[in-house]
C-alpha cells in the first residue's frame, strides 16, 4: 500500500523499454572479454531486476540492477531499472541521484532524457525540468528536437490540477494517493495540505504517494515553474473502517462454518448442494478483500449478498425436532379422507372436500420429509393440518342439512338459516357488510342477498326453517341477529342458526324469550 505500483502507472512502458535495452546490450560486443562473459551475466542480472520490478520486489530489483553497474560501470539502464526500485520504496531522493548519473554519463541521449523525464515528472518535476535544461545547455537550443522543445514549452503552459488515483470517494481501508498528469508538463509541482489548511509553495510538496489512514480531505495546488497556480483543489477520501471489519467478519464466519460442517442428513449437516450454492459467493468476498483498494459500494454489495448467503447457508443445515405431532396428525387426515365419500346424503362430504383436504396433507408430508425444516415450521404445519381436518369435517352432510334441502331452501357461497322447533314465529335478520338487512321486510336486497324461505308464519311445520343466501356476496363482515316476531308457547326457545362458507358449516346454537339476540359476526 505504501509503495508505488508499476502497473498502474507509465512506468510500464519503461519497463517494457528496459528490457529490450538489455537485450539490444547484451548482444553488442564491447570488447572481446565482454563478448564472453560480460554481456551473458549484465543480460542476466538486468532481467531478473525487470522480473523483480514487475513482481513488486523492489529491494531484490535494486540488488540485481546493483550488480550489473557494477559489470558496466557506465550502464544508463541499470542506473534507470535501479532508480525505478528505489521509487517502488519511495526513497525518491536516491532515485534522483542514479537518474542523474545516467543523464552524466550519456548526456546527448534524447531518448534516455525522455525516460527519465517521464518517470519524475509527478515525483518530482523540479528533478524532471532540471536534467531538461541541462541536455537543452549542452547540446544547444538549436540543435534540440521539435519533441524536446515541445517540453520546454510545456513548463510553460498554465498548471492543471493533477488526475488523482485511486478517485476520490469512500474506502474500506487506508489507500495511497498518487497525483499524475494527463500530458508532460515539464517544472509543474504539485503541494498538497491535510489539514484544511490552502495550500502554498511552503506546504508538502508531492513526491511520492500519499498515505491516507483516515477520512481526510487532501488540498491541492499546481505550480509552474514561472509561479503561476491552479485554483486550489479538494479531493475527499472517506475510510470506512467499520465496514471494513464487518465484512472481513461475516467472511471469516463463512469461512469456518462451511468448513465446519458436512453434508449428510444428521443434525448438524447440510443439505446436499448447500455448500456449491455457498462458495462463490466466500470466493467473491475472498476476491475483493485481496484487493488493495476496495470502494464501499464494492465492499457493501458483497457484504449483503455474503450476510445472505450465510444466512441461506446456515437454514440448510439440519437441526434437531420433533415430528411425531405432525405425524400423527398426517395419519389421522389420511384415514379421514380414505373413508369419506362426497354426495348429497346424510354423512357424506360436499363436493369438493375430499380433493381440498389432500392438497393439506401433501403440504404437510412435504414440511415432514424437509430434512431443514425448523420445529415452528413444522408445528406451522401441524396445526394448519389439524384446522384442514376441522374444515373438511364441516363440509360433512348433517340432519339440518337434510332438512334445510328438503325445505326447499337455496344455497350459495355464503348461506345462513335459522332452524327451532317450535310454533313460535321466529325471524333472521342478516345485515351485509354494504349495510342492507335481509329479512322478511327485505327480502330482496341491493346486495344480494335473498331470503327464500320464511316458517311459521301462518301454517305450521314440524322443523320450521328461515333461509338467506346471496350468490354473489360481497366482502366484509356480516351481523346474524334472531328475533321473536309471535310468541306462542311459553318459556326460552331453543334455536340453531347454521353458517355456510364456501360449503364450510358452523352451527350456533341459543335460546331466546323476546325480543332480539345477536348470533355471530363473520367475515367473507
Amino acid at each position: 500500500m505504501g509503495s508505488l505500483s508499476i502497473k498502474n502507472t507509465s512506468m510500464a512502458k519503461v519497463i517494457m523499454t528496459l528490457l529490450i535495452s538489455s537485450i539490444i546490450m547484451a548482444t553488442s560486443g564491447f570488447s572481446v572479454y565482454s563478448m564472453v562473459a560480460k554481456p551473458k551475466f549484465y543480460e542476466n542480472f538486468l532481467k531478473l531486476g525487470v522480473k523483480y520490478l514487475q513482481e513488486g520486489k523492489y529491494e531484490e530489483a535494486i540488488l540485481e540492477f546493483t550488480k550489473a553497474i557494477k559489470i558496466e560501470k557506465k550502464s544508463t539502464q541499470a542506473r534507470v531499472g535501479a532508480a525505478m526500485g528505489y521509487i517502488g520504496k519511495n526513497d525518491i531522493d536516491k532515485a534522483v541521484e542514479l537518474l542523474k548519473e545516467a543523464q552524466e554519463i550519456d548526456i546527448e541521449n534524447e531518448n534516455l532524457l525522455k525516460q527519465i523525464i517521464n518517470i519524475l515528472k509527478d515525483i518530482d518535476p523540479d528533478s524532471a525540468y532540471e536534467m531538461l535544461m541541462r541536455y537543452v545547455d549542452f547540446v544547444g537550443r538549436g540543435s534540440i528536437s521539435s519533441s524536446i522543445r515541445r517540453l520546454l514549452e510545456s513548463a510553460d503552459e498554465p498548471p492543471q490540477l493533477p488526475i488523482v488515483y485511486p478517485e476520490p470517494g469512500a474506502y474500506i481501508k487506508p489507500v495511497s494517493v498518487k497525483f499524475e498528469s494527463d500530458e508532460v508538463r515539464i517544472g509543474h509541482a504539485y503541494y498538497y495540505t491535510l489539514d484544511g489548511s490552502a495550500p502554498n509553495r511552503k506546504s508538502n510538496r508531492y513526491k511520492k504517494p500519499i498515505k491516507i489512514e483516515e477520512s481526510t480531505d487532501i488540498n491541492v495546488i499546481g505550480y509552474n515553474p514561472k509561479g503561476k497556480t491552479t485554483e486550489i483543489g479538494t479531493f475527499s477520501f472517506i475510510i470506512d473502517h467499520e465496514l471494513g471489519i464487518k465484512l472481513e467478519n461475516v467472511l471469516n464466519e463463512s469461512q469456518q462454518l462451511i468448513e465446519n460442517t458436512e453434508v449428510g442428513t444428521e443434525p448438524g449437516n447440510c443439505i446436499e448442494g448447500a455448500k456449491e450454492e455457498f462458495t462463490p459467493f466466500i470466493e467473491k468476498a475472498n476476491e475483493l478483500m485481496q484487493q488493495e483498494i476496495i470502494t464501499c459500494d464494492d465492499a457493501e454489495r458483497v457484504y449483503y449478498d455474503l450476510s445472505a448467503a450465510l444466512e441461506n447457508f446456515k437454514r440448510k443445515i439440519i437441526v434437531p425436532t420433533d415430528r411425531i405431532a405432525l405425524k400423527d396428525e398426517i395419519d389421522r387426515a389420511k384415514q379421514l379422507l380414505d373413508t369419506a365419500v362426497e354426495g348429497t346424503g346424510l354423512g357424506e362430504y360436499r363436493e369438493g372436500a375430499k380433493a381440498k383436504l389432500q392438497e393439506e396433507i401433501d403440504l404437510a408430508i412435504e414440511t415432514y420429509e424437509n430434512l431443514i425444516a425448523r420445529q415452528n415450521e413444522i408445528d406451522e404445519a401441524k396445526a394448519k393440518l389439524t384446522e384442514a381436518i376441522d374444515s373438511f369435517n364441516a363440509k360433512k352432510i348433517t340432519e339440518i342439512d337434510i332438512i334445510i334441502a328438503n325445505a326447499g331452501a337455496r344455497t350459495g357461497p355464503v348461506t345462513v338459516s335459522l332452524l327451532w322447533n317450535t310454533t313460535d314465529d321466529l325471524d333472521l335478520h342478516v345485515t351485509s357488510p354494504l349495510g342492507d338487512t335481509v329479512y322478511y321486510g327485505n327480502q330482496f336486497s341491493y346486495s344480494g342477498g335473498q331470503l327464500d324461505v320464511d316458517r311459521q308464519v301462518h301454517t305450521f311445520v314440524s322443523y320450521p326453517i328461515e333461509n338467506i343466501y346471496w350468490s354473489e356476496p360481497p366482502r366484509g363482515e356480516y351481523i346474524v341477529k334472531v328475533n321473536v316476531f309471535t310468541k306462542r308457547t311459553s318459556g326460552d326457545i331453543p334455536f340453531q342458526v347454521r353458517v355456510v362458507i364456501d360449503g364450510e358449516a358452523k352451527t350456533y346454537e341459543m335460546s331466546i324469550n323476546r325480543g332480539t339476540v345477536t348470533v355471530c359476526t363473520f367475515t367473507y
